[in-house]
């Protein structure tokens, strides 16, 4: 018997033994650590799409101790490669859990350095009756130490938010009104939906200003055509725009026309 196969019975005989006491070894002899899952989704209650830049991190955190921070037990970041639900999995070292103690996962959404969404609640998991599967409801928010990048005016669906500083409610089973620019070839095209038709037309924006021209739209007949003829009207008289962030906001020669919030697909 040669020396490697005498060294290989060794360590599967090692192995076995150290398995019989609870522990794992992999075939290079070193000691693998066990491992837990943590799996759930993260979700949110607003109807507006994550930028292509941002990232999802979830930590598991012993929040025993009401007056001192809690102590980070493992934590992962998530690449999201779509809308929500977002399903995750966290790894863990059941040897860090204590089922005398208490455990929580938090979740953020970032983009760079400005925070998203949060967790405002408390999520327990692993001891005290909870198990190792958690779906978390995050909140919008409003801090953060770096602005919004502005998203671009092209290649952005802008969904309608205000029509003369009124706010445009969508229903369940509504779409959105939406408003989208951009380039084909030479040409610079407008088009959307306009709470009942869908419109195209082409657009002309240099600088701070903005312009419509020939918008033309679908014949479908609707129950409800008035945000329809308002927004199509208020088109007609946009002359300039600006994007503050994530909004689009679009002027008249009497002031503000419309706001739109960018969804990003």
């Amino acid at each position: 018997m040669t020396q490697q196969a005498i060294r290989t019975g060794a360590l599967l005989l090692l192995t076995l033994l150290l398995a019989s006491c609870g522990l794992r070894v992999d075939m290079h002899g070193e000691e693998a650590r066990p491992s837990g899952k943590i799996s759930g989704t993260i979700t949110y209650r607003e109807r507006v799409a994550l930028p292509p830049d941002a990232l999802v991190r979830v930590a598991l955190l012993d929040v025993s101790r009401m007056d001192v921070a809690a102590t980070l037990i493992a934590e992962t970041t998530i690449v999201p490669r779509h809308g929500v639900p977002i399903a995750f999995e966290l790894d863990y070292d059941p040897g860090k859990i204590d089922p005398r103690l208490v455990y929580a996962v938090r979740a953020t959404i970032l983009r760079g350095d400005n925070y998203l969404f949060v967790t405002d609640t408390h999520y327990p998991v692993l001891t005290r009756g909870h198990g190792e599967s958690v779906d978390l409801v995050l909140k919008r928010s409003g801090g953060g130490s770096a602005a919004v990048a502005p998203a671009p005016l092209t290649n952005t669906r802008w969904l309608l938010r205000t029509l003369a500083g009124q706010p445009v409610e969508t229903g369940a089973n509504q779409r959105e009104v939406f408003l989208q620019f951009e380039h084909q070839g030479e040409a610079a095209i407008a088009h959307g939906y306009s709470g009942c038709n869908s419109f195209t037309g082409h657009y002309l924006a240099a600088g701070a200003t903005l312009t419509f021209d020939k918008m033309a739209k679908s014949l479908r007949a609707c129950e409800d055509m008035q945000v329809e003829d308002r927004f199509l009207g208020m088109l007609e008289r946009v002359t300039s725009f600006r994007i503050e962030s994530s909004w689009l906001i679009l002027s008249g020669s009497s002031g503000e026309l419309a706001t739109f919030e960018a969804w990003y697909e």
